[in-house]
């Protein structure tokens, strides 16, 4: 081979010629499997700051932008921030929202701007609850719903979702309404008193407490009347969800001070084999009739 085809050819790795080659490689693609199992979990970390995931989520470079931020909405659902960074991460997460095309970042910086609970995250509440996705609307309204009493809204988006075929959607709404004490919106709830799927029945009886409603006796018959059963057969609901729904039932009437309840109460007291739902008839019909008496 002459010196100048020697000069010319390219030279070749050191890891090619080596007679370590046949070891080296197997260690070289071991550590490269570490260094990625290390990014990864470095990802995931719960360590890093919330201005170092709103940036990793603004960088043009990160591709999985829910990961930062889900990891986000667990840090600001776990612990508060300085308030002066309050405004700071709300106009980011905001400009983040409007920039995302993925459902699962959407939920994730909803959930995350939904810890806030002040009026300046409403405009992408209301953004989410026009959205495609099924999920998104639902955390919206759960973002709306746990806003402060007497915040101002406007809550016809929200009745135009009570057309809804979601029937998760649907209680959620009208668990919304019931807290905030929409105007109106009992009208629509009152429709789902005649709904073939029990739960939605259900939710919709104790979301109308609040107003008054006269015609949920037998609903709230249905639900007082519910059987606490140790395995539940398909289509039947589970004992501690018949609890959660009988305790709501009567801390609805306990909230209405309304004696207008309290005889269904009363028929349920001797029918009722559970100890702590026992305790609690009997203590919300003596405060409804101290009340009113």
């Amino acid at each position: 081979m002459s010196n100048s085809a020697s000069k010319g050819s390219p030279k070749k790795k050191l890891l090619e010629k080596s007679a370590m080659a046949p070891i080296m490689m197997p260690v070289a693609i071991v550590l490269l499997g570490s260094l990625l199992v290390f990014g990864i979990v470095k990802m995931l970390s719960t360590e890093r700051s919330h201005r170092d995931l709103i940036r990793e989520m603004e960088s043009k470079t990160f591709g999985n932008r829910w990961v930062a931020a889900f990891e986000l909405s667990k840090l600001l659902a776990r612990k508060s921030i300085p308030e002066k960074e309050n405004q700071w991460v709300i106009e980011r997460l905001s400009k983040l929202y409007d920039r995302s095309n993925d459902a699962r970042t959407k939920n994730f910086l909803i959930l995350a701007l939904s810890t806030f609970k002040t009026q300046d995250i409403l405009p992408v509440l209301y953004k989410g609850l026009k959205d495609s996705d099924s999920q998104v609307q639902f955390n919206a309204v759960i973002g709306i719903g746990n806003m402060k009493v007497g915040t101002v809204y406007d809550w016809v988006p929200l009745m135009e979702l009570m057309k809804a075929e979601d029937q998760g959607l649907k209680q959620v709404l009208m668990y919304t309404f019931s807290k905030h004490s929409v105007p109106g919106a009992d009208l629509l709830m009152e429709a789902d008193l005649k709904s073939s799927i029990p739960l939605t029945r259900y939710v919709a009886a104790i979301s109308l407490i609040s107003y008054g409603n006269k015609k949920l006796g037998p609903v709230l018959k249905e639900i007082l009347d519910l059987a606490m059963v140790d395995k539940a057969a398909p289509g039947q609901l589970r004992s501690d969800k018949v609890m959660a729904l009988k305790l709501n039932v009567i801390n609805g009437v306990r909230k209405s001070n309304s004696n207008h309840y309290s005889a269904l109460l009363q028929d349920a007291l001797p029918k009722e084999r559970n100890p702590k739902i026992e305790v609690k008839l009997k203590e919300t019909i003596r405060l409804l009739l101290k009340n009113n008496s």
